[in-house]
């Protein structure tokens, strides 16, 4: 059934965070064709941590353990070194867990109490090779991983594309947030899973955080 008429009033108090996001190479999905919110953002310029030591302190052990309470750290990952700084006027906690055995890593960026970057950096094996998953299975795999990574995600997400090799090591998947039935402008998760194993290796995110959306009708 067609929508003949839409009014939608919302309000916005938002950062808008600005990710690194996922080469994907080629886009293997169209995009559908569907109604969009969009709004407004209130922003302020870029500028380092003003606050104390103490505070910043305060910040990073805080981001600490919001990571480890979501995300699981190996134990391997024994050298630890993070920072803090302000974008937009939010703290922003860069994490860095290393091995002393190995070049393998695991970065994570914490902006408020999202976390809006996570990448695991090992060695990959660009041997070609049939996928042990389907599709399916790997997005309920990077489902599983934003939504306890980030659990104020959960059903905001949709499939956006998706993208696999041959060759390739990785399964990259591309999801929009979607709000009252509609798709939010420049709002999206983007995961990369190695192929073989279904671990998920980085995550992107591009969110409003904070936003209000009020009033979605229909005639």
């Amino acid at each position: 059934m067609k929508v003949k008429k839409a009014l939608i009033a919302i309000t916005a108090i938002a950062v808008v965070m600005n990710s690194s996001f996922l080469s994907f190479g080629a886009d293997v999905m169209a995009k559908a064709e569907t109604p969009v919110i969009t709004a407004s953002a209130v922003t302020a310029p870029d500028e380092a941590a003003t606050g104390s030591s103490n505070d910043n302190q305060t910040i990073l052990t805080d981001a600490v353990t919001l990571v480890r309470t979501r995300i699981d750290i190996p134990e391997k990952y024994e050298d630890f070194t993070g920072s803090v700084s302000k974008t937009r006027g939010v703290d922003v906690s860069n994490l860095v867990w290393k091995s002393k055995t190995s070049d393998s890593s695991v970065r994570v960026t914490v902006t408020g109490k999202l976390i809006t970057s996570y990448y695991k950096y090992k060695e990959w094996d660009d041997t070609p090779s049939f996928a042990p998953y389907t599709k399916d299975e790997y997005v309920s795999k990077a489902l599983s991983f934003i939504e306890q990574a980030n659990p104020t995600m959960k059903d905001k997400l949709e499939t956006d594309s998706y993208y696999i090799t041959l060759t390739g090591s990785n399964v990259n998947i591309s999801f929009r947030r979607v709000q009252n039935g509609l798709n939010v402008d420049s709002n999206n998760v983007r995961i990369s899973l190695d192929k073989k194993s279904g671990e998920v290796v980085e995550m992107n995110t591009g969110w409003w955080r904070n936003a209000e959306f009020k009033g979605t009708e229909f005639d």
